[in-house]
């Protein structure tokens, strides 16, 4: 009898560029969908029948799944996939919420013209797609809006250090649950947040605070969201 995984990857049919994403991609999604249940051990000869492929790709694979906190490399053991607990989701939102607080704060005196009219190019980009109820172009935007004060901080650590903290895979799905009048929520957030990087009569920590607040913000609606879809 074909094992319950394997029934479901052959449903899904693989449409993305490369062979490492497509398999990554169904492999996320049978976590996500509790296809595999925590702990269990994704066995590479298995998958490498079943997709009629080199050890090389599959193993790719899993470094992108591990890099993402959906699963655990164990050496000379295999992978395993990670038990998805609400302490996982506050401790990677308050690490990002200080870094990212921190981030804005040292951006805030540095940014350059062009930094700030990207920024407004971005708003109005949420506006566009919010009035489209397209989340995922909100979705997007607001990793740009993020990425340009990031950068703007000038801190190579610190930005080395963010660009390494998973947001877990589930997330993309739970912007997409986004309804109209969320997406306008969000909007307006950043509006705010957009206001105070123009504005140069701000107080620095004040800046630092409001990106905090915002992406506790998100963290605690994305846990809402995980708890009342049973995800956790």
């Amino acid at each position: 009898m074909k094992p319950t995984y394997l029934k479901y990857i052959s449903e899904n049919n693989l449409k993305l560029n490369t062979l490492n994403k497509q398999i990554y991609n169904l492999l996320a999604d049978a976590i996500v969908d509790k296809v595999f249940k925590g702990g269990e051990k994704l066995v590479e000869r298995d998958l490498q029948k079943h997709f009629n492929v080199s050890r090389s790709p599959i193993r790719e694979a899993f470094r992108m799944l591990e890099k993402k906190g959906l699963v655990e490399i164990i050496p000379r053991k295999g992978t395993f996939v990670k038990k998805v607990e609400l302490k996982d989701i506050e401790n990677s939102f308050a690490i990002r919420a200080v870094l990212e607080g921190l981030a804005a704060k040292e951006a805030y005196k540095k940014m350059t013209k062009k930094d700030r009219a990207k920024m407004q190019r971005i708003l109005h980009n949420m506006k566009t797609a919010a009035h489209g109820n397209k989340p995922d172009l909100i979705k997007q935007e607001v990793y740009e809006f993020h990425k340009v004060f990031i950068i703007a901080s000038k801190n190579d650590f610190l930005i080395n250090v963010l660009r390494h903290i998973p947001i877990h895979y589930m997330w993309k799905r739970f912007l997409w649950q986004y309804s109209k009048k969320d997406l306008d929520s969000v909007t307006k957030r950043y509006r705010k947040l957009l206001q105070m990087f123009l504005d140069k009569n701000y107080d620095e920590h004040e800046v630092e605070k409001s990106v905090i607040d915002h992406v506790l913000w998100s963290g605690q609606k994305f846990k809402n969201f995980l708890v009342n879809e049973g995800k956790i």
